[in-house]
């Protein structure tokens, strides 16, 4: 198995002039300390969505990598390609990257519109889809700049992001089965797809043909999209606030932290090996209480 980054979606989720943007929404709020904290939990989603949706796509590639390892040789045929349906374990993990990515994708178009709503100060609908309605009919007025940037995103990408995330939430395992195809030269490939018309609710309805929506091709060029949204919008925001002599990073404590305390807090790092050996035993014993 490939030994995974473990912090190598930090990096390619960062948006660096965030910690700016964040900053300057924090001094203009004054110093309300019922207020400061609402804002802390509203600020710190962008970032944390952003890191959750990278670490999808390079789980997905991680799972595509290690597949081959896991199934021996397999017959060929007659131009000398091997193919194989892959376990329901190995398809399963796959398919749970994909849906992750799309829960984090969606939360992060969500949580751009807090940054819209702070630095201009008007009231934006918590949901994309929802701001998308009110700019369409002339609910809610944004600098054209701003405006021009959301509704390209949308109907560039955005839309079919909420559509996946719908599907998979309330309808279907979004992604198709997953094979292994292995060219004579030794090559693999993997195909596990998405449909391609993702707004319709019905299962017998979904498309996975003609045009074929490769999952892991639609996901990283998805992920590029969705940065570059983020990134303009923060960035252009910028412009709307005002520059401070000191930049600051703020820390957020959930529950009261402790000072000198004589005693560690928390729980013990588990074991692992002990904690799948007593979810094993477990459901041994709730199968057998009820058979």
């Amino acid at each position: 198995s490939q030994e995974k980054p473990i912090f190598e979606w930090v990096e390619i989720a960062n948006i660096p002039h965030l910690q700016i943007l964040n900053s300057r929404i924090r001094r203009a709020l004054g110093d309300e300390p019922e207020k400061q904290r609402v804002q802390e939990f509203s600020l710190e989603q962008l970032q944390y969505s952003m890191s959750a949706a990278a670490m999808a796509l390079i789980d997905l590639v991680i799972y595509q990598v290690d597949a081959p390892n896991c199934i021996p040789d397999f017959p060929r045929e007659e131009n000398g390609i091997g193919k194989i349906l892959l376990p329901e374990h190995i398809r399963n993990m796959m398919g749970h990257s994909i849906d992750n990515y799309f829960d984090a994708a969606r939360r992060v178009q969500n949580s751009v519109n807090n940054y819209v709503s702070k630095v201009l100060k008007i009231s934006v609908p918590l949901s994309m889809a929802d701001m998308i309605k009110d700019i369409n009919n002339n609910k809610l007025i944004l600098p054209d700049n701003i405006k021009t940037i959301i509704l390209k995103y949308w109907g560039k990408d955005g839309l079919k992001i909420k559509q996946y995330r719908d599907l998979s939430q309330h309808f279907v395992v979004v992604s198709s089965d997953a094979r292994l195809f292995r060219l004579p030269g030794g090559t693999n490939y993997i195909y596990i797809l998405l449909p391609n018309n993702p707004h319709e609710k019905s299962p017998v309805s979904l498309n996975y043909e003609n045009p074929r929506v490769n999952a892991f091709e639609y996901i990283f060029s998805s992920f590029m999209k969705l940065f570059e949204y983020v990134y303009l919008i923060t960035y252009i925001l910028l412009s709307y606030t005002t520059a401070t002599e000191h930049e600051e990073v703020s820390i957020l404590f959930k529950s009261p932290l402790s000072v000198g305390a004589r005693r560690p807090e928390g729980h013990q790092i588990p074991d692992l090996d002990k904690v799948v050996s007593l979810l094993k035993k477990y459901k041994e014993d709730i199968v057998k209480k009820y058979s």
